[in-house]
């Protein structure tokens, strides 16, 4: 997906001035690039493994003490970059569905990650916003 999202990008740029250049370069772009780049960072620092469904323990500092989601949270803010920068169709409709993909996976994950880590998922989730927030003192 992200090999067919990197060739439709390039093949289908549009130069259209939905929004400026300046706006564009300066601000969808970096917002690409911190996104992925973050989202990166947070899954090599989560491990391979435990990303993949290994249970290696359950992660609740650093950003995950912000968001049971960081990883999507930040690839959703790289999408929009994205999306905006490159201002196609394709690029949209591609990074829509991936997008609906990042939204609906934390619902399925958490089943897992309750039979997996139990009370201790539990107590997490109460405190912690799915997506993105201020984490309850709960």
């Amino acid at each position: 997906m992200i090999i067919g999202l990197a060739v439709l990008s390039f093949t289908s740029y549009n130069d259209t001035p939905v929004f400026s250049y300046s706006v564009r370069f300066f601000i969808w772009l970096p917002l690409f690039i911190l996104g992925f780049g973050l989202a990166s960072y947070i899954s090599l620092k989560l491990g391979w493994a435990n990303a993949h469904g290994e249970a290696k323990g359950l992660v609740v500092s650093g950003w995950y003490k912000w968001s049971r989601n960081p990883i999507y949270v930040f690839s959703l803010f790289a999408m929009l970059g994205l999306g905006l920068f490159i201002n196609s169709t394709y690029v949209y409709i591609l990074l829509g569905l991936w997008a609906v993909m990042y939204i609906v996976a934390p619902f399925i994950e958490e089943k897992w990650l309750e039979k997996t880590y139990g009370q201790e998922f539990l107590s997490y989730k109460a405190r912690v916003p799915r997506f993105f927030g201020i984490p309850s003192k709960t």
